[in-house]
């Protein structure tokens, strides 16, 4: 694996993923990233893993012991996001902040294609204002892990980002869980993809 500019990683899918081949043979194993314990999995041909928050770490973060959210986020090695309803940032831990090249204070508030600097956002001044944001896979699994209130695991979203040397492709592996008014999203993954014409 390396690091680009962006302090985005790549490197990290298969090409048999990353380039849209059939998805049918490949098997979900879920894994809670913050104590490592398998939440569901499904046997197959080949398994692929995906990270999401198991109801006891959940627990903590929610019960009695009331632990400090940025605290809990920072335990966990995997980028995670937490979302309102509007997919605006709330908080990020560290490794999100690596992955995504901007500090917690640079990304609150503002939503995920502004933070990435896709180029609709950037075009539109926000994210989800371009015609083409209705297709964002990464905001309708927000949006509908929001509404419905059930997780989503290894979603891939493809996104056209602006950088210094000029646009380039990036495809983010993730899942989105609802905890209270707010979705949790788990970084899998990021990877450089050529751009499409």
């Amino acid at each position: 694996m390396k690091g680009n500019k962006l302090g985005f990683t790549t490197g990290l899918f298969p090409p048999r993923i990353a380039y849209g081949v059939s998805l049918l043979d490949i098997v979900m194993k879920i894994t809670c990233a913050w104590c490592q314990k398998t939440i569901t999995e499904t046997p197959g041909p080949k398994t692929e893993v995906s990270y999401g928050i198991c109801p006891d770490c959940m627990g903590n973060l929610l019960g009695p012991s009331r632990m400090i959210l940025s605290e809990f986020l920072n335990s966990i090695e995997l980028p995670i996001l937490v979302t309102d309803e509007h997919g605006g940032i709330r908080q990020a831990n560290r490794a999100a902040e690596r992955t995504l090249g901007n500090g917690v204070c640079q990304v609150q508030g503002k939503r995920f294609g502004v933070v990435i600097e896709c180029t609709n956002a950037e075009v539109m001044g926000e994210c989800g204002m371009s015609p083409y944001c209705s297709g964002c896979a990464f905001r309708r699994s927000i949006f509908d892990t929001y509404r419905d209130g059930k997780p989503c695991y290894g979603e891939y979203s493809k996104h056209k980002v602006v950088t210094t040397t000029g646009p380039t492709a990036k495809q983010f592996r993730y899942s989105t869980t609802k905890t209270g008014n707010s979705v949790v999203v788990a970084i899998d993954g990021v990877q450089d993809l050529p751009i499409e014409p």
